[in-house]
């Protein structure tokens, strides 16, 4: 018996016992995604099985909009979710208890068109003051590509206070589009080139008018849930960032994991421009979108983008 518990504890030592050891300190994660490109990292993560190599057991689930998500984080019945950035930033404006822990995607508008402004066949619409009295449709309300849209309309001659919106969620928009609901749509890829044959593309890309570079979305959790699991915190960033590199490099096999989720034919997501993802969390990602939603009295000041960003304890 001594002899045993000898070569036991040389066992642990020299890590050969690792994995039980491992498998005993893990806490299941309830994680929360959104089927879309910018939001689809936790996706991603648990078919490749990143989360279980960072030694994560992990619940997914698929949120139907950012006001869900930020409900079931301070519910707490789920731990950390995909949140849109200005769904985010608002938030953190009315004093909810949130951080944002690693980034989602980001998008670059020098290299490649992010968001399409889609016009019904049948509207006539020749400038942003066109779109004056129009119905719009904006997946989630009041979102990035939505105060954008409004920002590139202001500053064309157009008056963004007389434009409507109506909130569709992206895969329904085509069908919205087609029947009459919204004479217009702000969308991203891959559901803008679903959606064309029922209308055509309108202005230049609207996301461009919020900068050249900056970031679409977070994994976030509550101050709370991170103060209180560090550990659980410190692996999922990691799974995350082997999760944007792996994705970086393997924008077909994303698809066909991102075509499971969001049920969109494959082909159509390999046609469509992607997101890419960063590593870490970067202030100058995040504070153009700030000052933007400000600038539509979202939040009555702007606030400096590493208060929302996590700081890891020392």
């Amino acid at each position: 018996m001594k002899l045993s518990s000898v070569l036991l504890a040389a066992l642990i030592a020299f890590g050969v016992a690792a994995p039980a050891v491992q498998a005993q300190s893990t806490t299941p994660v309830r994680i929360a995604s959104s089927p879309i490109d910018s939001g689809a990292q936790a996706l991603y993560a648990t078919d490749m099985g990143f989360f279980t190599k960072a030694g994560l057991t992990t619940t997914d689930e698929i949120i139907p909009n950012g006001n869900v998500a930020v409900e079931s984080l301070l519910s707490g019945s789920i731990d950390i979710s995909y949140l849109g950035i200005t769904n985010l930033e608002i938030a953190f404006a009315k004093g909810l208890p949130l951080v944002a822990i690693a980034p989602a995607g980001y998008l670059d508008s020098t290299k490649t068109r992010v968001g399409y402004l889609i016009i019904r066949n049948g509207v006539d619409v020749k400038t942003p003051k066109d779109l004056e009295g129009k119905t719009i449709a904006s997946f989630p309300l009041k979102s990035v590509g939505e105060l954008a849209t409004n920002y590139w309309i202001d500053k064309n001659g157009g008056d963004s206070t007389k434009v409507k919106y109506l909130e569709v969620p992206f895969a329904s928009t085509a069908s919205a589009l087609q029947a009459g609901r919204v004479d217009g749509a702000i969308l991203i890829d891959p559901f803008a080139t679903a959606a064309k044959s029922t209308g055509y593309v309108f202005g230049p890309d609207p996301f461009a008018a919020v900068a050249p570079l900056w970031l679409g979305g977070a994994f976030v959790t509550t101050k709370a849930w991170a103060a209180a699991h560090p550990d659980q915190v410190r692996r999922f960033i990691a799974a995350i960032r082997e999760t944007a590199d792996w994705a970086n490099k393997n924008q077909d096999k994303s698809a066909v994991i991102l075509s499971k989720y969001n049920k969109m034919d494959v082909a159509v997501i390999n046609a469509s421009p992607r997101v890419l993802y960063d590593s870490t969390l970067k202030a100058a990602m995040i504070q153009p979108t700030i000052d933007l939603v400000a600038r539509y009295k979202m939040i009555d000041a702007p606030f400096k983008a590493e208060q929302i960003m996590y700081q890891a304890p020392k």
